[in-house]
């Protein structure tokens, strides 16, 4: 019985290790984590994202429309639609995750992504959209002004 104990806690303690090497943190997940990096820092990307940003994707045989609509809903996170007009698509929903100075976008039902950075000033985010294994540069430009803090 001491036996099964005693290899239960190591066990239960190599899980732990385990555990924590693999997501990355060792040792160093003990220290706090200052306050730039905490989970409600990366959901207020700078410079405001709230409103309506429009871009172009251009191909060598077309180009369409693409407007997005960034909301920051009620629990914290960011959400949004997505249009593309020549499409006849319309309020898409899309799935967004802040980054320090971008974002990603996802579009599950056009099996979309969409990938930027802002550009010094906050109004052009530039990046690139992809399918499958197609990435077409697209930069959107805010369509609307900021929303007030």
């Amino acid at each position: 019985m001491v036996y099964d104990t005693q290899r239960s806690r190591r066990a239960s303690r190599y899980r732990w290790i385990l555990a924590a090497a693999v997501i990355g943190l060792g040792i160093p997940a003990l220290v706090p984590l200052p306050a730039h990096a905490t989970p409600s820092a990366a959901a207020k990307p700078h410079p405001p994202l709230a409103g309506t940003w429009a871009g172009e994707l251009i191909t060598a045989d077309t180009s369409r429309r693409v407007i997005v609509h960034f909301t920051l809903r009620q629990d914290g996170r960011w959400g949004g639609t997505l249009d593309s007009p020549e499409q006849g698509r319309t309020a898409l929903p899309v799935t967004v995750l802040p980054l320090p100075n971008g974002i990603r976008v996802h579009c599950p039902a056009l099996h979309g992504v969409y990938s930027g950075n802002f550009a010094p000033g906050g109004k052009t985010i530039v990046g690139h959209w992809a399918e499958k294994s197609v990435r077409i540069p697209l930069n959107l430009l805010r369509a609307d002004p900021p929303a007030a803090p």
